[in-house]
């Protein structure tokens, strides 16, 4: 069998880890093995794109494309692999036999991607909208215009906040013009943020002054006063009914929050609880921005396995 090019992969694309060389049997059992736990755990030996594997289109050449449905009664079966050792841990998605993304973490890697740091501005960039924030990390944090604090009205689409399946954001509309940087922030100026991208090769953490917690069933985003739902929650009335419930557990001027897909049969009382629980964990860390001296860490967010547990797994699962 022909390796792939890396064009005919898209997106993605497979190449041997930079500890050891993938033998020629390595790639055939990449693209020949039926996917289990068994084939899962190779693949993760002989393959490393960084955090998140997207081997959808890749798989597609030996078991036929995979159509994800946003939807999560369409598919026939879920599956959620882990595998959790001392030297690292991974978890495996898969969609109807066929694997569809997995993630890895390390004791050595030292991820930040979730954490909540009280930095300090090195230096404000105003050609480039940006400044760079010390966070006490190796390399300076990059935080542009766009993320920090304006009171944006928040989009309903991305409800994964900015913890281990999260990205930049939450799915803002955001305005096609900000103000200055240099207007909202100066050098030495002590910001509390939050890391939405890992620091890779010369680059540093991407960071947002956005924060948000993700909780089982919500995102609770304590700068924003917006409550919505997550689109994938379809029906109308559902939809309205959750909405209500948000608003109704929220006391005034406590911030923001998105009802998460998992949370689509939650009833007012576990709402009520997790909202609660969110609220005093964003106590804590406020405490810790009043306390500590920049640049330190005030919260960490959850481990790989963990926080997948939480974001993902529901009754649609087989685990």
């Amino acid at each position: 069998m022909v390796k792939p090019e890396p064009s005919q992969l898209g997106k993605s694309r497979i190449v041997p880890p930079r500890r050891s060389r993938a033998s020629r049997s390595d790639w055939d059992a990449v693209f020949t093995a039926p996917i289990n736990r068994t084939s899962v755990g190779r693949l993760f030996r002989c393959s490393h794109v960084g955090d998140s594997w997207r081997l959808r289109d890749a798989l597609g050449a030996r078991h036929g494309r995979v159509e994800r449905s946003d939807n999560l009664e369409n598919a026939l079966r879920r599956e959620i692999l882990v595998s959790a050792t001392a030297q690292e841990s991974w978890v495996a998605l898969i969609e109807d036999k066929q694997l569809v993304q997995i993630m890895f973490d390390r004791p050595d890697q030292n991820r930040v991607i979730g954490d909540i740091f009280l930095g300090r501005v090195d230096a404000v960039l105003p050609g480039i909208q940006a400044a760079f924030v010390d966070i006490g990390t190796e390399k300076a944090g990059f935080l542009h215009v766009s993320d920090l604090n304006f009171g944006d009205e928040e989009d309903d689409d991305d409800e994964n906040g900015n913890g281990n399946g999260g990205g930049r954001g939450r799915g803002r509309s955001r305005p096609t013009k900000y103000p200055p940087i240099q207007e909202h922030v100066k050098k030495g100026q002590e910001i509390l943020v939050q890391v939405t991208k890992e620091p890779i090769s010369t680059k540093g953490p991407r960071l947002t002054a956005q924060i948000s917690l993700p909780g089982r069933f919500l995102v609770y985003m304590p700068f924003s006063s917006h409550v919505g739902v997550s689109r994938k929650i379809e029906g109308r009335d559902q939809r309205a009914k959750l909405r209500k419930m948000a608003k109704q557990v929220m006391p005034p001027d406590s911030g923001g929050m998105i009802v998460r897909t998992v949370g689509e049969e939650v009833t007012q009382e576990r709402l009520d609880k997790e909202f609660r629980r969110l609220n005093a964990r964003w106590e804590v860390i406020q405490d810790g921005d009043r306390t500590k001296k920049a640049p330190a860490l005030v919260h960490r967010e959850a481990k790989l396995i963990s926080g997948v547990i939480r974001d993902l797994f529901s009754d649609k699962f087989d685990a």
